[in-house]
């Protein structure tokens, strides 16, 4: 929870995934989403969230830095 709160202080993004390994298990995407939401994790800081436009430009932004 603290790295998380780091994250959401200092504006970080961050992808929430389940580690699951059968799609049974995809039901506890629930935990990482209460975890992001308890720690002060804003929802443009999730990159869950964005729009496929918005997370295809974000990638292009971070691809043209390296």
């Amino acid at each position: 929870m603290e790295l998380l709160r780091f994250a959401a202080e200092t504006g970080c993004r961050i992808s929430i995934g389940t580690d699951a390994h059968t799609p049974g298990e995809l039901y506890v995407m629930w935990i990482g989403v209460a975890a992001a939401i308890l720690a002060g994790l804003r929802r443009e800081q999730v990159l869950n969230y964005l729009s496929v436009a918005e997370l295809a430009s974000w990638v292009r932004t971070r691809r043209a830095r390296a």
